[in-house]
């Protein structure tokens, strides 16, 4: 009996580690503290849990004891910390490091060019896109990221043509659907970027972003009506956004509803002070109503 009871508890105590990956992955490196693939293992679940300090030291532990050189996911994970954290040398060194062990690897040379975007280096962004796209021309992500490269540099043509590209490959990326659409927009394409922006809202009806593009898209037709009803589903959505708050203040100024575009300037102001265009709104909607009161 005694023999069967502590068999019993060995076998609970098991499962509650096995239970939890970060507690399972962290009695094996206590057990085997040698081995490379556990600490790399255990570096992966802090990473999915946003612990990045933990996950980076047991990258960093991993790769000291000699992880597998043709494991490269260690430095491409140490590298997307590094770029999360702005530490953009570092990120570079490690993406570096996983194209010197592969150089046909198409997702280094994306994480390298965003690091290259984020560093307002769009040109050299734009050439590890493109090789990139050499070593996977399917590489959907690698083609949206060139668009956004594009469009940094004011090459909206290129742009759109990136971001085509990507979606017919991926035709549920909303994040390019919303760039396409604002290119079609600035264009004066409306119906194009209203299309746009409604397939980005059936990928994603979360997005708050989406709401408000076609909001903007609307109200530049002057379909205030629906353009209003739009920025309040992005609303629903991210209640704290002062840039929609200030857009439907706008559309209420155009239907004369100077009172509740009042308030919604002040509101923009209120989630962030320091915005400019709530401020100006709001002046010239103030100074409307003040004479509409006095003509009265």
């Amino acid at each position: 009996m005694i023999v069967i009871l502590l068999l019993v508890v060995a076998a609970f105590v098991r499962n509650s580690i096995f239970s939890d990956d970060l507690r399972l992955w962290g009695d094996v490196v206590e057990k085997s503290p040698a081995r490379a693939r556990p600490h790399y293992q255990l570096g992966y679940h802090y990473d999915n849990k946003e612990q990045y300090d933990e996950a980076m030291r047991e990258y960093q532990t991993a790769l000291r004891l000699g992880l597998n050189p043709g494991f490269d996911r260690a430095h491409t994970n140490l590298g997307n910390i590094y770029g999360r954290q702005g530490r953009f040398d570092e990120a570079i060194r490690e993406f570096e490091t996983v194209l010197q062990l592969n150089p046909r690897d198409s997702p280094a040379y994306v994480n390298l060019g965003i690091i290259y975007v984020k560093q307002g280096r769009a040109g050299e962004a734009i050439r590890a896109f493109h090789a990139a796209l050499e070593a996977d021309p399917k590489n959907a992500v690698a083609l949206y990221s060139l668009g956004n490269a594009y469009q940094e540099q004011g090459r909206p043509a290129e742009a759109m043509s990136a971001y085509q590209d990507a979606l017919r490959i991926n035709p549920d990326n909303a994040e390019a659907r919303n760039n396409l659409g604002f290119l079609y927009g600035a264009q004066g394409r409306f119906t194009e970027a209203i299309q746009e922006f409604q397939e980005a809202i059936k990928i994603q009806p979360e997005s708050a972003e989406s709401y408000n593009n076609l909001g903007i898209v609307l109200a530049q037709q002057g379909h205030f009506g629906e353009a209003i009803s739009a920025f309040q589903q992005a609303l629903a959505r991210g209640p704290d956004s002062a840039e929609v708050h200030k857009n439907i203040g706008i559309a209420y100024s155009y239907q004369g509803r100077l009172e509740d575009a009042v308030r919604e300037f002040q509101t923009a102001l209120r989630i962030d002070p320091g915005h400019a265009g709530a401020r100006a709104q709001l002046e010239k909607a103030s100074r409307m109503l003040h004479d509409r009161k006095n003509i009265k």
